[in-house]
């Protein structure tokens, strides 16, 4: 999926059983596509990146963060709240997408998740901030044990009731 400025995506392949219901996959894939919004969001409140091998956000300069978050070195990517309220998930094929698809939002997405590539006024490589997983890069390890727990308690849940 795409890492641009008009959509900062990724794809996650979901190994689902086949005979699960269309309705039973949906509803499966919703549970999955919040639990990863929740889980990406309370890294990045955090001040770390939910992918892996990426570690801690560097903290916001002294200056910047006087100037702007009122001495909060934290760097939460949460300024004004509106990219990251436009995280969004989708069903897609065998798997989710999720990314920032608004794109006002995507311009300020891609900038944290490539240093500024490309910045038109800040200088580049500046610190990046990375929240979605570009190619050949993974969740962190928790974010995937915790789907594959949502899967294995729906799965579970679909013995009992059946």
């Amino acid at each position: 999926m795409p890492i641009s400025k008009e959509e900062v995506s990724a794809f996650l392949k979901l190994d689902l059983p086949e005979e699960l219901t269309r309705t039973e996959e949906k509803k499966l894939k919703k549970e999955i596509g919040e639990y990863l919004l929740v889980s990406i969001l309370d890294y990045v409140g955090e001040g770390k990146s939910p992918i892996a091998g990426q570690g801690n956000f560097k903290k916001l300069s002294k200056t910047y963060a006087n100037e702007e978050k009122s001495g909060d070195r934290l760097p939460n990517l949460d300024l004004f709240g509106d990219m990251l309220d436009s995280l969004k998930f989708k069903d897609a094929g065998d798997g989710i997408e999720f990314g920032i698809y608004n794109k006002k939002q995507a311009i300020k997405a891609y900038a944290h998740n490539t240093g500024f590539e490309g910045h038109p006024v800040l200088e580049s490589p500046s610190l990046k901030r990375q929240f979605i997983p570009d190619k050949g890069q993974k969740l962190r390890r928790d974010i995937t044990q915790g789907i594959e727990q949502i899967i294995e308690g729906f799965l579970d849940a679909r013995k009992e009731n059946s």
